[in-house]
């Protein structure tokens, strides 16, 4: 897989965030007691749309990874602006191996376009964090395999202090000193956008931030109208102190009809660490647990 790619037309939303006004759920902090995530969720559209085949709910999906796949491989490593998806020159990557921040890291600087070529293990956890001049937001990615079909490239994500003030005004939540962002996607089965979910972000005690600030994107653009993922995926979570969290991933009941109330299953999670004044890059795929998911092409190699 490789890392999210988010707005690219972001410059637009500025038209129409002088005009709506913010929608607000107001949450209280909670703890892990029966459906204690329906407080912060809000009435979906529809059940999900996309490649649900995979899931069942209360279940959780395997993964069948071949030990011949992981083997070393070269990378094409690009460092992105958030906001235009532009290569970044200048900028730097620490690749850590291991699915945390832990692993043995190793630091490489992009060209002149924002590109370097690295070796990798395939179809192996591998984390980054990317860095880039003028004060942007360090940008953190975990859970990242890389796939060992050809070409093999990894688009990481850098947010600058533009991207972050356009992300601010545009869902009117000011991201306070310290405080970071969490964003991603949501993905079925095949790896590709799921619609229609939502996203709960807490720490372990299921404590959620009542400073924090839930969006959804439309055409991979903020829309202040969403009340959960579009057929991109993509969401953004402003506000959000420094710590470690799980992202929680949640759909509609399935099968229920447009006259029963709306509860929701648990579908999906991811867990992360948010560094202080940063952000943090997870997609959140259906019917897994940690946020790991290995490409199909990882299940079988000659």
């Amino acid at each position: 897989m490789t890392s999210t790619h988010l707005v690219t037309r972001a410059g637009a939303a500025l038209l129409i965030a002088t005009t709506l006004s913010c929608r607000e759920p107001t949450p209280e902090n909670t703890s892990c007691d029966g459906d204690w995530y329906e407080q912060f969720l809000l009435p979906a559209p529809a059940e999900l749309a996309g490649d649900v085949s995979c899931w069942t709910p209360g279940e959780e999906v395997a993964d069948n990874v071949d030990p011949r796949c992981q083997t070393e491989a070269s990378v094409e490593i690009q460092v992105t602006d958030y906001q235009d998806q532009v290569p970044v020159p200048g900028a730097s990557v620490t690749l850590f191996a291991d699915d945390s921040l832990q692993g043995q890291s190793r630091e490489v600087a992009m060209d002149d376009d924002g590109i370097v070529t690295e070796t990798v293990l395939l179809c192996t956890p591998t984390s980054y964090r990317a860095t880039r001049p003028e004060g942007a937001l360090p940008t953190t990615g975990v859970h990242e395999v890389f796939s060992p079909e050809d070409p093999v490239e990894a688009h990481f994500q850098s947010i600058s202090e533009g991207s972050k003030s356009l992300l601010q005004l545009t869902f009117q939540k000011d991201i306070a000193p310290g405080n970071g962002a969490v964003a991603g996607r949501a993905l079925g089965c095949d790896g590709e956008p799921l619609e229609n979910a939502q996203v709960v972000v807490r720490d372990a005690d299921c404590h959620v931030s009542t400073d924090a600030y839930t969006g959804y994107f439309t055409n991979q653009l903020p829309d202040l109208f969403r009340t959960s993922t579009s057929a991109d995926g993509v969401f953004a979570v402003l506000n959000v102190p420094p710590g470690d969290y799980t992202v929680e991933l949640f759909a509609p009941v399935p099968g229920r009809t447009a006259e029963d109330p709306q509860p929701h299953v648990r579908a999906g999670s991811a867990t992360l660490t948010l560094e202080a004044d940063g952000a943090t890059v997870v997609d959140v795929q259906l019917g897994h647990d940690d946020g790991l998911f290995y490409p199909a092409a990882c299940s079988s190699c000659p």
